[in-house]
């Protein structure tokens, strides 16, 4: 064999030897990215009093091709606007939500709060019933084929669903949970 044959072949390796710690490398970074829970910092109360401003949550990244949506969920999403928020899904795909005096109804059927939610004081109000005081008023959503009804705890201090509409699944990032 050449010299000149010897150092191809040796130049060759040597170029195979640093994509293969590229890709490595490459793979770690987005493992890292994707695999690894992220923490995010609540900056407002619209999820009080489950959560609080200053409320640490996790969440996975990746979740968002898994991820399968489930009524009262705590899930992080894009809002309109692009920004991120934290709310609960209360209503799933193809349904009908009422909120009727402090009441959620499913398709015209009450639908009970979670006992951790009730036990809270947790009511979802309509959106001008606490503002006017006014009660009986009966204000109808409906959500698409792929859409989800998201409200945040805390009636008064959440714009969610009940003034932008349904959220688009390919808007949910993740499901949360609260770590303090």
């Amino acid at each position: 064999m050449t010299v000149q044959k010897t150092r191809k072949i040796s130049i060759f390796k040597l170029i195979l030897a640093l994509l293969a710690i590229i890709i490595i490398v490459a793979l770690l970074v987005l493992a890292y990215l994707f695999l690894t829970q992220k923490l995010i910092n609540i900056g407002s109360s619209n999820m009080a009093p489950t959560l609080h401003r200053g409320s640490v949550v996790t969440f996975l990244p990746y979740a968002a091709f898994s991820y399968q949506p489930e009524r009262w969920d705590m899930v992080l999403y894009k809002a309109r606007g692009g920004e991120t928020s934290v709310g609960r899904i209360v209503g799933m795909p193809q349904e009908t939500i009422q909120l009727i005096d402090g009441e959620l109804y499913i398709n015209e059927t009450i639908q009970p709060l979670p006992s951790e939610l009730t036990q809270a004081g947790i009511r979802y109000l309509a959106a001008d019933e606490f503002r006017t005081k006014k009660e009986g008023k009966i204000v109808t959503h409906k959500t698409g084929p792929d859409e989800y009804f998201i409200l945040g705890d805390n009636t008064a201090a959440s714009f969610d669903s009940r003034y932008v509409g349904p959220v688009p699944r390919e808007s949910i990032i993740s499901s949360v949970a609260k770590l303090y």
